[in-house]
């Protein structure tokens, strides 16, 4: 339904927006700034279950059960980068690491949990 779509991507579009400028321009921080992608990514996820839901009856134990391992993923990636970020003081040193250990650490969990993107990667790359 093109309909429904058009209008939660419009939704999501406004209150990221406003997300974002109000965080830049009241709170004028990259932090805020941040913060406010987060935010403004949940209240999208909202925005994208409440269609499904009515028109696919899609559960909400199925949408947890489909964004969990991504975001538990993230959030390993996340302490780990932060962690070595702590060990390294020279900032291209540490810029460096950081993205390198972020990309070797989220794609070993990716080995681990194997989620379905992945594994969709992983047959698109490798098919015979």
């Amino acid at each position: 339904r093109s309909d429904i779509f058009l209008i939660t991507s419009a939704f999501k579009r406004i209150q990221t927006l406003l997300m974002l400028l109000i965080a830049t321009f009241i709170f004028k921080s990259v932090i805020a700034i941040a913060i406010a992608a987060v935010i403004s990514s949940a209240i999208n996820n909202i925005i994208n279950i409440i269609p499904n839901i009515m028109l696919m009856n899609y559960r909400i134990a199925e949408f947890i059960s489909d964004i969990a391992p991504p975001i538990l993923m993230s959030i390993v990636m996340a302490v780990t980068v932060w962690t070595a970020g702590l060990l390294i003081n020279a900032i291209l040193l540490k810029i460096i690491v950081e993205v390198i250990l972020g990309i070797i650490v989220y794609l070993g969990v990716s080995l681990i949990v194997k989620p379905e993107g992945y594994r969709y990667l992983r047959n698109a790359l490798f098919r015979k």
